[in-house]
């Protein structure tokens, strides 16, 4: 996209004017179209024509400036804690074009990127090959946000259709799985051979320990609370366990036996504590062993 570097460019940015420097922003670091950036400025797209031009004659822009150059879009995982991967969209077409339609004709799914693109008539669906690599969530999930923009931008420049407008609602996430990478229980399973897969209420996959990619990995996976559970649920849960030491269940067991048996004046009270206790657990008051009944969801 752009010819020159170091120097030389900065030399030729510094002779752009202010309205230059914006559409070359635009282009560059945003991917506009022309008509795209006509918008944004409120002006007429042969307006926007006439600084593309004058910025290929000052010799920042080549001819094929609508082309994206992609960046690295994932990390190498050391020193990163999380993964955000298997990231799929469903994305009705806000405005298509003769292109689309021929692309279409031509095959029922492309790739852009490495990422595969399945066309249909009204809508696409994208499936990004790519892994987010983060310190945290959060930062994974910026770097997805960003690379995710640019792949949006440059289907919408290579097959001339819009996938993206304020205020509409026509993207739907589908599928985005979030990851603890080296997680303790992870490391245990795979050491062992076993698999963990625990289900919602509702019967779908909810967490996974994986290790398809020696990454040790805790993963959920519901598309729509996957950041929430890795952020709230299961990552408090394994940091409370790196942090503190587990009580185990047999130590819950005792805790409260001692307490009904110390306390026989307010044991009334405590019956519903204990009832509760042996609803989940096969508990007999004179043995010291307990049997806990298999987990509802976990298979």
């Amino acid at each position: 996209m752009v010819h020159k570097k170091g120097s030389q460019l900065g030399k030729c940015l510094a002779k752009l004017t202010k309205t230059e420097r914006i559409v070359f922003k635009y282009l560059t670091e945003d991917f506009l179209t022309a008509k795209k950036i006509a918008l944004a400025r409120g002006t007429t797209a042969r307006a926007v024509y006439k600084v593309i031009t004058s910025l290929k004659k000052k010799g920042v822009l080549g001819k094929a400036y609508k082309k994206v150059h992609f960046l690295e879009s994932t990390n190498a995982p050391y020193g990163n804690k999380y993964r955000l991967h298997g990231v799929e969209f469903n994305v009705r077409l806000l405005g298509s074009s003769d292109l689309y339609d021929k692309i279409k004709s031509n095959a029922n799914h492309v790739f852009v990127d490495d990422n595969t693109i399945r066309l249909y008539d009204g809508y696409i669906e994208i499936y990004v090959s790519k892994s987010f690599f983060g310190d945290s969530v959060q930062s994974a999930t910026a770097k997805s946000n960003k690379y995710i923009n640019r792949l949006f931008l440059k289907i919408e420049n290579d097959f001339k259709v819009l996938l993206v407008k304020d205020r509409s609602h026509n993207v739907k996430l589908v599928n985005a799985h979030y990851s603890e990478i080296n997680n303790g229980l992870a490391k245990d399973c795979n050491v062992k051979k076993e698999r963990i897969k625990v289900y919602s209420d509702r019967g779908k996959l909810w967490f996974l320990i994986d290790n398809s990619f020696n990454l040790n990995e805790a993963e959920t996976i519901d598309p729509l609370r996957s950041k929430h559970d890795m952020e709230k649920v299961v990552g408090r849960f394994f940091n409370d366990l790196r942090d503190n030491e587990p009580v185990t269940m047999g130590e819950i067991k005792k805790v409260i036996y001692s307490l009904v048996v110390e306390n026989k004046e307010t044991a009334a009270g405590l019956n519903s504590i204990v009832q509760l206790f042996r609803s989940q657990f096969n508990v007999q008051d004179n043995k010291e062993e307990i049997k806990r009944t298999p987990p509802k969801y976990i298979g």
